[in-house]
Formats: structure tokens, sequence, C-alpha cells
């Protein structure tokens, strides 16, 4: 019988080798971890790595996988068998796994790089989300400091003497100070910090919605 760490490493094998194409793989992969269930060692992760001598990111992945049910153990032994794409595409919407699980088997023909290639195509599908989501909050920055840069100056200076009075923070009341001038608009530089400090005093019940109804009108998306 095949000791808890021998049985261990050659499941972290069969892992790596992804032939998730294979119904020997899938019953193999299945039996080993259903026997690693029973076999797992009253450790933490980090003991359990140090025993099998593997990276505690595989451990914490294999042990999940060996106590999964029946049905969901063999959805991604089926859809995939990559612990990679597991753990990686749990950030994804769930309409987006799918597609890519959908992609990857149309365009992939390897048995070899299956996990090499499903991890690549999850990472920059995270990029793009990533990129898309960070391009949308800039545009919205965007759009916010140029309805604030077009409000009335009396509005920044009526806040000026709110802020001393609140004891808020001194360097957005010189910030204010300085964009309450005609000539002085709030900059690209200055947005994040502009924005954070708005986004606060809505939060904290600071600004009175009678009093800055404009400010409201611009940051209703809080």
């Amino acid at each position: 019988m095949k000791s808890f760490e021998q049985l261990y490493l050659e499941t972290a094998d069969l892992f790596e080798s992804g032939h998730f194409k294979s119904p020997k793989w899938i019953n193999t992969v299945t039996k080993n971890l259903r026997k690693l269930r029973m076999m797992w060692p009253n450790h933490d992760y980090l003991e359990l790595s140090e025993i099998v001598k593997d990276n505690i990111w595989r451990v914490e992945q294999i042990y999940l996988w060996s106590f999964f049910t029946d049905e969901n153990l063999e959805k991604n032994l089926r859809g995939h068998g990559s612990l990679n794409f597991y753990y990686l595409s749990q950030i994804l919407p769930e309409q987006t796994r799918e597609d890519l699980l959908r992609y990857f088997h149309v365009t992939s023909q390897k048995v070899t790089d299956n996990n090499h290639v499903l991890t690549e195509m999850t990472l920059k599908k995270i990029e793009e989300l990533n990129r898309s989501s960070s391009d949308n909050k800039t545009t919205q920055d965007e759009h916010v400091v140029e309805k604030c840069n077009a409000l009335s100056k009396d509005i920044w200076q009526l806040l000026i003497d709110d802020c001393k009075i609140w004891e808020f923070d001194l360097k957005f009341i010189e910030l204010l100070e300085r964009i309450s001038k005609q000539r002085f608009k709030i900059t690209k530089k200055d947005s994040p910090f502009f924005i954070s400090q708005i986004e606060e005093l809505i939060s904290r019940k600071y600004l009175k919605k009678t009093t800055y109804k404009e400010i409201y009108g611009i940051f209703n998306y809080l």
C-alpha cells in the first residue's frame, strides 16, 4: 500500500500532466483523491507541505479537491482537470468561466501542455477584465471631475468654510482653496484625492443634501 506521501506526489504529478481528456487519467485521479481524503494527517497546510515537500498552494488545492462531491469532482476533472484554472477562475464571472472553457476545448488539440495553455488563457482574461474595469473607473472619474470643474466657485468656498468647522483634512482644504479661485481647476493629478475626499464626506454624512445638491447630483453613483 502506498504511503500518504507517495500517493500525494503521484496525484500532484497527474495534475501536472493534465491529461483530462483521458478516461484512464480521470479514473486514476478520482481514486487517488478518494484515498487521500481518508489519509490526510491532522495538520495545517504549512505542516502538510513540509511533509510532502511541495508548495503550500498545491497542497491546499489537492486537499480541497479530495473533498469535492462526486458530481463536482467529475465536472472539474472532465471539464479541465486543472488546479490552476480552478483557483484562478474563481474570480471570474460564471459566464466568462464557461466561455473560456468552451473556447479552450475547441482550440486546444494538444495533450501535454493543457495546463499551461489554459492557465495562460485564464491569466490573460483576468488581465483584460481588470484593464477594462480600470478604464471604466478612469472614465467615470474624468466625467466626475469635468462636472465638478463646471460648478460655481461659490460651492467650493462654502465647502472650505464647512471643512474648517469639521476640522477635515488640511490638504483637502488647501486643494479646495486652490480650485475656488477662478483660474484654477481640479487637475488629473489631483482627481483621485479630490474624489476620495468628497466620497468620504458623503459617506460620513457631513454634506447636507439640501446644501450641496449639485455635488450629490454628480456623485449619485454612491
